[in-house]
This record gives C-alpha cells, structure tokens and sequence, in this order.
C-alpha cells in the first residue's frame, strides 16, 4: 500500500471509531482532495455514501473506482465487484467481473458465485463451484449449498464431490443418503448409486426419501418390477409423491392402470399436491390415460401441465424467447465460418467422440445403443462436456475475456478438447455423445476433433413436438410448454444443422428415425461406415445391451428395434393444429 493512501485511510479509520461524523467527512473530504483516483479511497468512499443514504453518489463513486483500476489488481476489482452488488448493481457488477484465475481467495469465489447466480450465469457458476471443490475449505453448510448449485449448472461430477465434503458416510441420516443417491444417479453413476443403497439397513430403505431414489435406481437398472413394489410403496407414505407417480405412469401394467389414474384424479381435485408435485402429477395422469387410450382426457392433463410450467417459467423471466434464440444462433454461425474447416483428415486420433445430435426425442437413445453394441465403442450417455467447452467460450468471448473463435490457434483447440475429455466420465476408443442439443455447439466441437463422425437424426417434427409437450422438461427447453415453442425450436435446429453442413460438408450424416427402425440392417451399416467400424449383428439387438440409460427413453430402448413410435401424433391431430400449423409455415412439413 502507498504511503499516502495509508495515512489517509488510517485517519478515516480513527474518525470511524470515534464516531465524530464532522472528523469523518472532514478525513474524507482530505483524502479525496490529495487522491482523487485512488480507487481503495473512492470505494472506502462509497461505502460511506452508502451507509448515510446517499445511493446515487455512492454508486458513481464505485463505479469510478473499477474504472481506475489495474488488470493485476484483480483482489481490489473483487471487492469492488462485491460493493456494486451490495449496492443493486448486479447487472454492472456481473459484467464487471474479472476472470476467474488459480489465486483467486476463496471468499472471492463465493462472492463471484452470489454474482453470477443472481444474473444466472450457470457457466460461470459451475466454473467457479469447480474451483471450490478443488482447493477450498467451507462449512459443511456452504458444501450442501455449492452441490446444489453445481447440479443446477449442469455439472453433477463437482455436486457429488461438493456433498460428499458435507456429510460423514457413516452418520448421515437417511435424507442425506437419498439426496447422495439421486446425485449418482444424475452424474450417470448407477454403480456408485447402487453401492450406497445395497449396503443400507432394511428398515433406512424402508423410509420415503429411500423409496424414492431405490425406485428410481431400480427404474434405470431395468428391474421393472421391483422399482414398481418401491413406488407402491412409497405411495403408502406419501400419497402425492411425484417420483412415485412418474415410475408408476411408465411401468405399472396396464390392468393396474383404471385404479391408478382414479387415485392420481383424487389426489389432483382434493388440491392435495401442489407446486412442482401438481406439474408432475398432471403428466404422470395424462400418460396413464395416454396409454388406456383416453385421448382427450390425456391431451388435457398435459395440457395443464405444461400451462403451469409455462407459467412459473414466466414468472421467472425464462419463458422461450424466440427473437433471442435466433439471435444467438446468428451470432455462432456468424463465428464459424467455411474456411476454418479443413478437408476431414484420414487418420483418426486415438480417442474419439461421435456426436449424435438433432432435437430431443429424436431417436438419439437407440441410435447410441446400436453403436455401443460393438466392443470398440463405448456410450458416454447425454454428457455435458462439449456444452459446458462451447458455452463457457462463448461467455468468455462475449465478456472479452477470450478471442473468438476464429482467432484461436491449434493449441487452444486441442486445450479445449482436453478440457473436453476431463469432463467426460467416459473413456475409451470411440465415445458416444448423444446430447441433442449439442446441434448448436458444433462449430466447436468440429474444430477441436477435426475426424469425429457426426450424426444427425431426423424425424417426423409432429412427432417429436407431440412426443416433448407430453414431457416435464428442464428450463433449457422452456419451448416444450407451447406449441407455436416447439416448431420454431425445430425450425432453429434444422437451421443450424443447414448451417454446419454447408461450411463443413461430409463431416454430417443425416439419418431419418422411420428409415431406421423400418430398415435397420441397411442403415446401421451406412452408418458405422461413416463411423469408420466394423458392422456387426449386434447393431441389430441393442435391447440387449447391458448398460443403464440415463434418459426419458429409458423403458424405449430396452425393446427391440420396432417402429412403434411412429406417427403417434395422429391420434391426438385435433389437438395439435396450433403446432402443426406453425411446422407448416416453417417449411418443416414434406
């Protein structure tokens, strides 16, 4: 600290203790004459400003102070950051923030996190939770609060490791056991899920919160009935249960069905389920009489469903903004251009990728397992890794803190595609990525595995606009809520793929799902071809493979190859107009 500045903040200090506010402005009003644009001064100042009710001045005067600042003063733009969201500057202080470094102190990483959560920047949040868990020491309380953060950011990994520094294994009681459960089971970890739960007292799994995620976990082992009996169960417990209602919607058989919907009616028209557990309850319902054939009771539970949705995602400022989706979409494409995209070379880097993408529903599930029915290739499930390196990036670049992506040589590519691999929980020669959004983060994801084979599945958008309204769906698809939403987000999607083939042709192979299950034989074998593998008969049986499925086809694709799922929209045609209106409008109906 410089001498002056010393002085002066030591006699602010004694004014401060004595409590004489006339020696206050007076050590203040010195201060300021001597060092004007000493930020430490001005933001001591602004404090003050603050304190006396002066909110105005006080914020001109932070503002000045990072203004003043230094690029190796990140400490002092730290606390500066934190004065202006203290002071309801949050926009200002989350565009303020310096870029996260190594040396960053811990209660500057809490103080970033608080920033960037308020404006919800879930990429930045996770960036920073990563940080915590590696190097920080927090209360046991702080922990349970960063795991939980980590998980809304889409980062399940750092959540499980962010609890497990919050509870003690041996002791934690049984709500903390199934919160532990379900994280394994989000970070695509069945193993480690079932080995917490198989090891636990009989009567510990008897208990609702155990009943729920022992459902669930039996759900994605495929063990139908035995994660049936567990929500039966459950249901004895806590009669509005929506993990219950949603496992028993999908596996209850069908003669158990009559009785089931009477009950979830009684619950729904009693108001003995609200929030959230009304939402799911209304899908749980409209997929019970979905599958007794009650059409039109069915499309009116979705569609209270899906109204309530739409209105708390509202609400909250995050309902499906057209206008700023294709804005966003202009601006990638606009980044990656024809020219960074060399010819595919010919010889294939020892660990590889295979992107499935296209929209949800799509077909991207039995698309995977047909590929991971040959040994050389192995199912990473919808993993997050190539988001989280695209979208973090694009934060990056958009805050200055990183050129675009045509100003990036090959080693920050290849960084990237490091950073890729390290966020990935699977390994191995060929990996699926079947994320189907990840349609929008191709650019990247071509320029850091120039030889990565890229699949694109299509199918009928009716069905996949009825097959997603019938869903309860994370914010990231807030467009599933309505109809008119969901054309124009398939509209975006084929655009982008446009998009990609035209800047990188032959990288792309575009499979329609009817030609699949119809033809399966001739199109696993155009497709591993362009995969450069060995076809096999297993592409054939890929309900046989033995591996969990992590996804909303998780029942679906433990069945043979069929073409069931096809035209399902038809019978609910009268309903659906709104979307199949705008689908027409938008050239996707041939």
């Amino acid at each position: 600290m410089n001498e002056p500045r010393k002085l002066h903040l030591e006699k602010i200090s004694r004014a401060e203790r004595s409590e004489d506010q006339s020696a206050l402005r007076a050590a203040f009003a010195d201060a300021l004459r001597e060092l004007p644009d000493d930020p430490v001064v001005l933001g001591k100042w602004a404090d003050y400003m603050f304190g006396i009710g002066e909110k105005d001045i006080a914020r001109q005067a932070v503002r000045k102070a990072f203004s003043l600042t230094r690029d190796n003063q990140h400490h002092l733009k730290m606390a500066l950051c934190d004065k202006m969201y203290v002071m309801g500057m949050q926009k200002i202080a989350a565009k303020s923030l310096p870029k996260l470094i190594s040396s960053e102190r811990t209660q500057e990483t809490l103080v970033r996190i608080k920033i960037l959560s308020a404006g919800r920047d879930e990429i930045s949040v996770r960036q920073a939770c990563e940080q915590l868990v590696e190097r920080a020491e927090l209360e046991p309380e702080q922990w349970r609060e960063i795991s939980r953060l980590a998980l809304n950011c889409g980062n399940p990994a750092v959540a499980v490791k962010a609890f497990l520094k919050c509870i003690k294994l041996a002791d934690a009681p049984p709500k903390d056991l199934a919160r532990l459960v379900v994280l394994h089971i989000e970070n695509n970890d069945l193993e480690s899920a079932w080995r917490v739960l198989k090891d636990l007292p009989r009567e510990v799994l008897q208990q609702p919160d155990m009943l729920a995620v022992k459902g669930t976990c039996l759900r994605k082992r495929g063990q139908k009935t035995e994660a049936v009996k567990a929500y039966l169960q459950l249901l004895d417990h806590w009669p509005s249960n929506p993990t219950a209602w949603s496992g028993l919607a999908n596996l209850a058989d069908k003669g158990d069905l009559p009785g089931l919907v009477t009950r979830c009616e009684d619950i729904l028209n009693g108001n003995q389920a609200g929030g959230d557990n009304a939402i799911s309850l209304w899908y749980a319902l409209g997929l019970m009489q979905e599958r007794l054939h009650r059409t039109r009771e069915a499309f009116e539970s979705y569609s209270r469903a899906n109204s309530r949705v739409h209105e708390r995602y509202a609400s909250k400022g995050r309902a499906y903004d057209a206008k700023k989706v294709e804005q966003v979409r202009a601006r990638v494409t606009g980044w990656f251009t024809g020219d960074m995209f060399e010819p595919q070379p010919a010889e294939v880097s020892a660990s590889q990728p295979i992107f499935i993408v296209g929209m949800p529903r799509s077909g991207t599930s039995l698309l995977e397992r047909i590929l991971a029915s040959l040994p050389e290739v192995r199912a990473g499930g919808e993993s997050k890794a190539l988001a989280l390196v695209a979208t973090g990036h694009h934060q990056d670049v958009l805050r200055k803190h990183a050129p675009e992506p045509r100003a990036l040589d090959s080693e920050a590519w290849q960084a990237m595609a490091s950073d890729y691999w390290n966020a990935t929980w699977v390994q191995g020669r060929f990996v699926t990525d079947k994320l189907p959004q990840n349609y929008a983060n191709l650019g990247w994801g071509m320029k850091m595995f120039p030889t990565a084979p890229i699949i694109h599945l299509k199918r009928d958008p009716r069905d996949i606009g009825w097959s997603i309204y019938k869903r309860f769906m994370r914010v990231t698809f807030a467009y599933a809520t309505k109809q008119e939403s969901m054309a124009h987000a398939i509209r975006q999607c084929e655009d982008y793929m446009d998009y990609w083939k035209s800047v990188a042709p032959g990288r792309i192979l575009t499979v329609q799902y009817e030609d699949l299950v119809q033809n399966p034989e001739s199109m696993t074998r155009k497709i591993t071809e362009f995969c450069g593998l060995e076809w096999k008969e297993a592409c054939l049986s890929p309900e046989k493979l033995d591996i969990p499925s992590f996804t909303l086809s998780e029942q679906q694709v433990r069945e043979p190859i069929n073409t069931k799922g096809l035209g399902r929209w038809k019978e609910y045609e009268e309903f659906l107009q709104p979307m199949i209106r705008a689908l027409d409008e938008y050239g996707l109906l041939t």
